[in-house]
């Protein structure tokens, strides 16, 4: 019913009356907030409904009044959203509140991402960034990474909600939201293995390994032809392990694929003795850990292979198979097998001692000996108390040699011969005239050739000293000292001690007698000498 009643064409007597029942209203008054503050020059148009009921509100800013509205309850209009909320009039002004919050939310890329995206939700409608929404509905703001292969998600700013990795969420939004989605990202690549041994592929056994200071990041098998795969690698340094061991290769994953060689080798080593060399040993060390003869290395590394000969005093060294060199040691950089043989020639060396002496006693210093072979001087020494000594002397035999003089000794090296002693013997001879005898010489060779009185011989030759009388027509010898005999020739067959002797020559006239009876020699010369030639005539006259 309204207020007003209309006839639209009178045409009889009109006799109306309306009865006016009043009906009390009231006041209602509806504050707006933004972020907890008035709602300034918000725009919006609010409403109270009841049924076909509806009043609208005046004033622009945080407060909104309603005029005229009678007992009831209404719902509040946000233009033609219901917000939710109701007011009750009861005999008396009213009052109400909504609470309106901005959604703020972006994303920022790090790493490897690139072009990563944000998107929210409110009360299950999709809502943008910087919208004002009015409370007490769920939020969730999502985070989409990209351009890289994984991401990681870190939430700022004014945070009242949960942030569960890419996802953000306020069960009931009573505050302004402002979040910030820092997305992480990081591309991921495959790096591939090719392993060989000894120039062929590995085909199984090993497991490989990536790893950063010491923890393993990926594990790789190794699979047909000698490929190992990781996947999904992250940019970084990584060290590659085979098993527990360091194999030395670093492996820098940058912004590619990265391919890697691991060659490994086989390293064998051999001694074989030769000579006096026996029992020798052989020792390797790669990269400076040893090794024992058959291990499979990681090539580009350093090998010492060390011989120890064993057996001998002195040993020259031939390496051969792929070593070469004639030293004690064969060293190389692996970047291949390696089969090396070692050929130990031994040689034992003795200490030859001989006795030394001069008539019986010790000679003294002075002298040098010569040990010789095919006349070619090999040791030399000297006379020490007695001792002549030679050190290092291979096994053979030589010749003594003291100066240039043979000694006529052989010395045996061998370490179980006695050598024979060297003696020195002085000779010693003198001649005496007596009766008729003047002017007698004396003589000696010694081993065929000749010396002097005094001469100092090496012992073991024959002596033969001659007496050549003079002055007498007849002569007897007597010999003494060591000596004896009663010819003008003394003969030792082999000096083998001091010589001293003196042969008395006794000049007398010719002839002589027995039974005591003195012998003349008369001996008489006739000579006739003609023009036609010459004539000599011997008499002996001899008495009886």
């Amino acid at each position: 019913m309204t207020n007003t009643y209309t006839v639209p064409s009178v045409n009889a007597a009109v006799n109306v009356t309306c009865t006016v029942t009043g009906t009390t209203t009231y006041t209602v008054t509806l504050t707006v907030n933004k972020d907890g503050g008035a709602f300034e020059s918000h725009g919006k148009t609010f409403t109270l409904r009841q049924g076909v009921a509806s009043y609208t509100g005046t004033g622009a800013n945080g407060t909104v009044t309603f005029s005229g509205v009678p007992n009831g309850t209404y719902d509040i209009f946000d233009g033609v959203t219901d917000t939710g909320l109701n007011v009750t009039v009861n005999a008396g002004a009213a009052s109400a509140a909504l609470n309106y919050y901005t959604l703020n939310f972006s994303v920022i890329d790090d790493g490897d991402a690139s072009g990563s995206t944000i998107i929210a939700t409110y009360g299950g409608a999709p809502v943008g960034e910087e919208t004002v929404v009015l409370g007490g509905k769920t939020l969730f703001i999502t985070a989409i990474g990209a351009g890289a292969s994984i991401y990681t998600y870190s939430w700022s700013g004014i945070t009242t909600g949960t942030a569960t990795d890419g996802q953000y969420m306020v069960g009931s939004v009573n505050a302004k939201v402002e979040v910030t989605c820092t997305v992480t990202g990081t591309k991921l690549y495959s790096v591939s293995l090719i392993v060989s041994m000894d120039g062929a592929a590995l085909v199984s056994g090993k497991t490989f390994t990536l790893r950063q200071d010491g923890v393993t990041k990926y594990t790789g098998m190794l699979m047909m032809g000698g490929t190992v795969l990781f996947l999904d690698v992250a940019k970084g340094v990584y060290q590659l392990y085979d098993g527990n061991t360091d194999t030395g290769i670093q492996t820098d994953v940058i912004n590619a694929d990265v391919p890697e060689v691991l060659e490994y080798y086989t390293i064998s080593y051999y001694v074989t003795d030769k000579g006096d060399a026996y029992g020798s040993t052989i020792t390797a060390t790669y990269n400076g850990s040893p090794i024992i003869s058959g291990t499979k290395v990681i090539g580009g590394k350093e090998l010492v292979i060390t011989v120890m000969g064993e057996g001998a005093t002195v040993y020259e060294y031939v390496w051969s198979g792929s070593a070469s060199g004639t030293s004690a040691s064969y060293t190389t950089t692996v970047n291949d097998g390696v089969n090396a043989i070692c050929t130990v020639t031994g040689t034992k060396l003795y200490s030859v001692s001989i006795t030394v002496n001069l008539d019986g006693t010790t000679l003294a210093p002075g002298k040098t000996f010569t040990l010789r072979k095919d006349g070619v001087t090999m040791y030399t020494g000297t006379a020490v108390d007695g001792i002549i000594s030679f050190t290092n002397v291979v096994n053979d035999v030589y010749q003594l040699f003291d100066g240039e003089t043979d000694t006529g000794l052989t010395v045996t090296a061998d370490g179980t011969s006695s050598n024979p002693d060297l003696k020195y013997f002085t000779i010693r001879y003198s001649v005496v005239d007596a009766g008729m005898a003047s002017g007698s010489k004396i003589s000696a060779t010694y081993g065929g050739a000749a010396i002097n009185s005094g001469t100092v011989v090496i012992g073991g030759k024959q002596l033969i000293v001659t007496v050549t009388a003079a002055g007498a027509p007849a002569y007897t010898y007597a010999w003494s000292g060591m000596a004896y005999g009663t010819t003008n020739q003394y003969t030792l067959n082999s000096v083998n001690a001091t010589v001293n002797v003196t042969c008395t020559v006794t000049g007398t006239e010719a002839g002589g007698g027995g039974g005591g009876f003195p012998v003349m020699i008369i001996v008489g010369i006739i000579a006739a000498v003609a023009a036609a030639g010459a004539a000599v005539w011997f008499f002996l006259l001899r008495k009886r």
